[in-house]
């Protein structure tokens, strides 16, 4: 089976067939970039093998850098294990939370997020 179709099987069928989704928490705070929340959040809930959630130190609305307001989540489990948004530049974001992912659960998975995403050149 060729790399492409074997990270799509691993992500989309067999992460949610085998494994139970794991509870992420992302803390946020005023001023935390959208874009990097946002990629952070949608990238590794699209392993299938997690579910991330934004939590609040004091589970109020926060502002983000641009004036978006995000509700954080209030319900999350606490044995919740959670990751870290990268820093930097929006736009370089995506490679360090790919990398994250490779890490947490394979570069198949990370892979395959990429491909999801439709981000070229990400090879883990």
């Amino acid at each position: 089976m060729g790399s492409n179709l074997t990270a799509f099987a691993t992500t989309q069928y067999l992460n949610g067939w085998l494994h139970r989704p794991q509870q992420l928490t992302i803390p946020i705070g005023n001023d935390v970039d959208e874009v990097a929340l946002a990629l952070t959040a949608d990238a590794y809930s699209r392993t299938g093998r997690a579910q991330a959630h934004a939590l609040s130190a004091d589970g109020e609305p926060v502002t983000t850098r641009h004036g978006l307001t995000v509700l954080p989540d209030t319900s999350t489990s606490h044995a919740a294990r959670t990751i870290t948004m990268p820093t930097g530049k929006s736009g370089q974001v995506l490679d360090d939370v790919l990398h994250g992912i490779a890490r947490a659960y394979g570069a198949p998975t990370a892979y395959g997020v990429a491909l999801d995403l439709e981000y070229p050149g990400f090879h883990g």
